[in-house]
């Protein structure tokens, strides 16, 4: 199993948010439990302020643009999935959005 949506961060900068969105909304389907519509503008949200801060990164970080990034990345075990993972070089990073959320439980937290 993969993530959801991969690319290298440039293509995803300037990429279509409407293809993003189909290509996450086409595993949703298949996979997700729950509120569809609200997970759906969840991902608006995160590709409009993703794309807008990549494109302000990627001029001026060497080799930003190729970095990669993977939207929904399944932890098998944990039976849980990564919200966006950077993978920068040597370095991965783990982006959890909470779009919206008035709360927060322990497990958003952790």
């Amino acid at each position: 199993m993969t993530a959801h949506y991969k690319s290298k961060l440039l293509e995803f900068s300037y990429a279509p948010p409407d293809i993003i969105i189909g290509s996450l909304s086409t595993r949703l389907l298949q996979e997700f439990i729950g509120d569809q519509q609200m997970q759906l503008r969840a991902w608006q949200e995160q590709v409009e302020i993703l794309q807008t801060v990549c494109q302000k990164i990627i001029p001026g970080a060497n080799l930003a643009g190729e970095w990669g990034i993977l939207f929904e990345y399944p932890l098998l075990r944990l039976q849980r999935r990564l919200d966006i993972v950077i993978l920068a070089g040597e370095v991965v990073c783990v982006i959890e959005f909470k779009t919206r959320a008035q709360n927060y439980s322990a497990i958003d937290i952790q």
